[in-house]
């Protein structure tokens, strides 16, 4: 079973960054003063959500509302829970979240590599190729009203 945990107490901000830092410095060797910046604290800008299944943490992610939209920010997932539509089904909570929340839009930079699977989740792409910290993104939306 998939919960989505948004960070409340600073141990759960935490276990947030421990899963992105695994992700993303350790597996995908972004620069650590890259992935962590200055939104990465309780009662900022973004609300720090823990993916977990069957109780274990299994991802992060974090959103920051922008206007009527929702960004979705760092969003990640443990090597071992990949390929086991573990990210689609967070995608699913995501989007119920940000609609519980008010937003009719979510938005996003995809890496160029992970496009498709944002695309699986009915998001479209609305940019062209671009470099952010030195890696190829593109953005991508998706309406979040009525049904998606």
């Amino acid at each position: 079973m998939l919960t989505l945990r948004p960070a409340s107490t600073p141990e759960e901000l935490a276990r947030c960054l421990a899963v992105r830092r695994a992700v993303f410095v350790t597996e995908k060797g972004v620069p650590a003063q890259l992935e962590v910046d200055g939104d990465d604290r309780l009662n900022g800008p973004c609300l720090h959500v823990l993916i977990q299944v069957d109780g274990a943490d299994a991802g992060a992610l974090r959103l920051r509302r922008a206007g009527t939209a929702a960004r979705l920010q760092r969003f990640c997932l443990l090597s071992s829970f990949r390929g086991r539509g573990w990210g689609r089904a967070a995608m699913a909570q995501v989007e119920a979240l940000c609609r519980a929340r008010g937003a009719d839009k979510l938005t996003l930079d995809a890496k160029f590599e992970v496009q498709g699977f944002y695309a699986a989740c009915g998001c479209r792409a609305v940019s062209e190729v671009f470099l952010e910290a030195n890696v190829p993104h593109v953005k991508m939306e998706k309406p979040l009203s009525g049904s998606g």
